[in-house]
C-alpha cells in the first residue's frame, strides 16, 4: 500500500488524488472505501482508498487511455501553494502574494503559459482570503474590533476610543505617535462626525 497524495483541485473538481503522474477525482464513497476516477472523462482508470483516504488500497488495473500531463500537475501545485500563502498571510496584499508565489516556482515555459494571470484568478484569491476574515458588519453594534484588527502592522494600538452604543457609538482611530503630532500643531480644523 502506498500513501495517498492530494492536490487542491479547482472548484468543480475538489481535492484531487495524484498517483503515478495522473490526477483522480472522488467518484463514490462507501463506509469501507473511497473510489477515485481519472479526471479525463473518457478514461476508465480508478483507484480505491481506505475510508480515511490516507492509503491507496488498489486500482482497477485499467491503463489510462491518455498521456500524463505534468504541466497540469505543476499548475495545480501552484494553485495549492498560492492558496496556502493567502491563508498563512491574510494581511498581505493579494497582488504581492501572487507575485511572490509565481516567482518562487521554477517551472518550464509550458507550465508558466498555463498558470492563470492575476486578473484571471483574483476573484478566487479574494474569496480564499475572505474565508479567514470576519464578515463585514451590517450595523455598528455588529462591529467588533479586537486583536489584530485594533492594531497597526507594527503592533501599536490603533483604536484609541470605542465607547457608546448604537447611533451614539464613538470610535477614534489614532496611534500614540499621531496623537503627539496632532497635539504639537497650532491650527485645528474640526468636522461634523460622519453618520
Amino acid at each position: 500500500m502506498e500513501q495517498a497524495v492530494f492536490l487542491q483541485g479547482r472548484a468543480k473538481d475538489g481535492k484531487c488524488l495524484l498517483r503515478d503522474g495522473y490526477l483522480f477525482r472522488i467518484g463514490k464513497r462507501t463506509p469501507k472505501k473511497s473510489y477515485y476516477t481519472c479526471l479525463v472523462s473518457k478514461c476508465s482508470s480508478t483507484v480505491c482508498l481506505d475510508p480515511d483516504e490516507k492509503m491507496v488500497l488498489s486500482s482497477n488495473g485499467i491503463e489510462h487511455n491518455h498521456a500524463a500531463n505534468p504541466a497540469e500537475i505543476e499548475v495545480r501545485k501552484f494553485h495549492q501553494k498560492l492558496r496556502q500563502n493567502i491563508l498563512d498571510q491574510p494581511n498581505t496584499a493579494i497582488p504581492q502574494l501572487y507575485k511572490e508565489t509565481l516567482s518562487s516556482i521554477h517551472a518550464s515555459s509550458e507550465v508558466l503559459s498555463q498558470i492563470p494571470t492575476f486578473s484571471g484568478i483574483k476573484n478566487y484569491m479574494y474569496k480564499v482570503r475572505a474565508s479567514v476574515r470576519p464578515p463585514l458588519p451590517k450595523t455598528m453594534e455588529e462591529l467588533q474590533l479586537d486583536g489584530i484588527w485594533s492594531k497597526t502592522t507594527d503592533g501599536s494600538d490603533f483604536l484609541m476610543v470605542d465607547e457608546g452604543i448604537g447611533d451614539n457609538r464613538i470610535m477614534i482611530f489614532c496611534t500614540l505617535e499621531n496623537l503627539k503630532l496632532l497635539c504639537s500643531g497650532k491650527n485645528y480644523l474640526w468636522m461634523e462626525p460622519l453618520r
